[in-house]
């Protein structure tokens, strides 16, 4: 039980998806209050494009890293990274160039490595169930995300005061004392992060139970959705009771040269782009979107933790469920929701304001598992001996993301406008549903 602690805190500080929409209009705030003292303008979805080009990438490497030298080291040495990057951007953001290459890159690639590991010692811990084990550990990274957005109200806008500056089709906060105090929420978020995640290390370490845990089988996913056992192999097969019957199964690994050969990880590729689109659009900018019509900040701050406290609540579900219906089932709903929550806050947000945090919450549930789904999804139909490395081919659509995103985004509000912006997102969500119908 200690582990599981252990690699839930070690985990908190992984998901910059969930908090950054937050965060955001406070940085584009901030820069438009500084605007000329800034040396080279950066638009501030930057940095959460970078985290996932960065991310993406140390995840391919992550499992030749710790297969070298081990998980315990992999997660000191990307733990002591994370904790610089954090504290060093109290200085960085005052250029938002420089906040791209820390806040987006160092904690990207530190953040890569540590989801890797601690999905990977988690699935040792629970091996049979290995749903509820990526399930319990997506917990933390949703628990920090919370921390976080509650750390960064409370120290830049305690006294809830209303964006009032519209510049074009954007609102900024006009308040210096809400812009002056931007650098000082890394600093406190700094020091929660390294006192939690040191703790998170100390249980993991030191507890009897670590020493225990034995190298696992890979595992399969085959089509009638039954977990079964694979040796490295790829050709033993293993016998599976099932409600008194013993059934044959057999299932090949695949390596991730293998993967790259077959029409399966093209579409699941595709998926993971497009519910990717999905969740960058919803948590970067719900709350920016949501300001065109709701001037409360509280409102928007309080919607964000309600619906990242749901989600704490659903990953675990979604994991549990993946065991229990398959997870292809699980990724078409994950898809299919995430699609049509996201048009019903484009129609709802100037008709019904109320209506637009209802749906912004759900669709908070549907988004926030994307990573989890597709991670099980990768690893049940690509298998689990190389499933660090395939998973972090899978996301290699970010690289894609962390380009175009910005650019598109910005030319769309530019162009058409917020809503036609977020309705790619339902097309996104369209798409993802189809690739992984399809699926053989």
């Amino acid at each position: 039980i200690m582990v599981v602690i252990g690699v839930v805190m070690i985990a908190s500080p992984l998901c910059m998806f969930s908090y950054y929409g937050n965060l955001k209009p406070y940085l584009d705030s901030y820069y438009n209050a500084r605007r000329g003292e800034v040396s080279i303008p950066v638009d501030t979805l930057w940095p959460t494009s970078v985290f996932r080009g960065t991310f993406t990438l140390s995840m391919i490497f992550t499992s030749p890293l710790e297969l070298r030298f081990g998980i315990r080291p992999c997660i000191v040495a990307s733990l002591v990274l994370l904790w610089a990057s954090l504290m060093s951007c109290y200085v960085a953001v005052q250029e938002p160039l420089a906040l791209v290459f820390i806040f987006g890159g160092t904690h990207g690639f530190s953040v890569g490595v540590l989801y890797s590991t601690s999905m990977k010692l988690m699935l040792q811990l629970l091996a049979d169930k290995a749903g509820l084990a990526t399930g319990m550990m997506s917990m933390g990274p949703l628990l920090g995300a919370l921390v976080n957005m509650g750390v960064a109200f409370a120290v830049i806008n305690p006294h809830s005061k209303e964006p009032d500056l519209f510049v074009g089709n954007k609102v900024f906060f006009s308040d210096p004392g809400i812009t002056e105090r931007v650098p000082n929420y890394f600093l406190v978020m700094g020091a929660v992060v390294i006192g939690t995640t040191l703790l998170g290390t100390i249980f993991v370490f030191f507890a009897k139970k670590i020493d225990r845990v034995q190298s696992y089988k890979s595992m399969s996913y085959p089509q009638n959705g039954e977990l079964s056992l694979r040796d490295n192999d790829h050709k033993q097969t293993c016998l599976e009771e099932n409600r008194g019957r013993t059934n044959l199964v057999v299932q090949a690994e695949l390596t991730p040269w293998e993967a790259l050969k077959t029409v399966k990880f093209y579409l699941i590729w595709l998926g993971y782009f497009c519910t990717a689109h999905v969740m960058f659009l919803h948590m970067d900018l719900y709350k920016q979107y949501g300001q065109l019509a709701i001037s409360d900040d509280s409102t928007l701050v309080t919607t964000g933790i309600i619906g990242l406290a749901g989600a704490i609540v659903g990953r675990p579900c979604v994991g549990i469920l993946s065991d229990k219906i398959g997870i292809r089932k699980t990724a078409l709903a994950v898809s299919m929701l995430s699609g049509l929550f996201m048009s019903l806050m484009v129609i709802s947000l100037r008709r019904n304001p109320w209506a637009y945090v209802v749906f912004v919450f759900f669709e908070f549930l549907c988004t926030s598992p994307q990573q989890l789904v597709f991670s099980l999804l990768t690893a049940f139909e690509l298998g689990k001996t190389h499933c660090a490395s395939n998973i972090g081919l899978v996301s290699s659509g970010n690289f894609i993301i962390m380009f175009l995103e910005p650019l598109m985004s910005d030319t769309l509000i530019n162009a058409v406008g917020w809503d036609w912006l977020f309705l790619t997102g339902s097309l996104g969500g369209a798409i993802s549903f189809i690739s992984i119908l399809v699926l053989d």
